[in-house]
């Protein structure tokens, strides 16, 4: 092969090389661009979807608005007693650091068997709220471990030595706790005992503090008899 022949051979491979890469190279920068807009749109979705706790639970509501038993019922995680088909239905948020809690919750079982309680733990009161709520949250017997945390915490008032309470760090029960707690301020409670309930005019019953059973069970509506029984009890 002369000189000639192989410098223009040489141009050819070339020409073909550079019309090679100038197809080629756009073809890889799409599909790199393609693969970054694929990826950047996954990321982008992933940091937007909210962190959701494991019980089916609704963290879409107002940060405020009316109190209402259907919010509670879409977004409230509590401890229910009582009887199952009860004609009336109260729900109480409280602390379980709170002796004021644990003293309403004392004198409402006089009306058990003819109200029925939800008690949703909220975390108001500094270190341990959270975790012992969803302690009680998670508990076999609801009841009993209610009954057993509520004479701690009055105990505890009344000798001034620390009654321990069991705790739990589980992640779905502390994050229902907190929606517990964000629920109630968006109903404008800022301290607990706070009662929630449907009264037999249609209207909704909210009370900051304890009720007397006589003046709660007014309140519901509740026939003579039913009510006379209670207060017997």
């Amino acid at each position: 092969m002369n000189n000639y022949s192989y410098l223009m051979n040489t141009q050819a491979s070339s020409s073909a090389r550079r019309r090679f890469l100038l197809v080629a190279i756009p073809t890889v920068l799409a599909a790199v661009g393609l693969a970054y807009a694929v990826n950047a749109a996954h990321a982008a979705t992933a940091s937007a979807a909210p962190a959701k706790a494991g019980s089916a639970l609704s963290d879409a509501f107002p940060d405020s608005q009316p109190a209402s038993v259907a919010a509670i019922k879409k977004s409230g995680h509590g401890v229910t007693v009582g009887p199952v088909n009860a004609a009336r239905e109260v729900f109480v948020f409280f602390d379980p650091k709170c002796p004021h809690c644990a003293h309403f919750w004392q004198e409402t079982q006089a009306l058990r068997s003819d109200v029925k309680f939800t008690w949703l733990p909220v975390a108001f009161m500094g270190p341990g709220s959270a975790t012992q709520g969803a302690s009680l949250l998670a508990a076999g017997d609801p009841s009993a471990a209610m009954s057993a945390h509520a004479s701690g915490v009055l105990a505890a008032l009344q000798t001034g030595v620390r009654v321990p309470q069991p705790e739990s760090n589980d992640p779905t029960l502390l994050a229902d706790v907190d929606r517990n707690s964000r629920l109630l301020t968006s109903f404008g409670g800022d301290r607990v005992p706070f009662i929630v309930a449907a009264t037999p005019a249609g209207s909704v019953l909210t009370h900051a503090g304890g009720m007397p059973n006589d003046d709660l069970v007014k309140a519901l509506g509740l026939p003579a008899p039913a009510a006379s029984a209670a207060a017997k009890r």
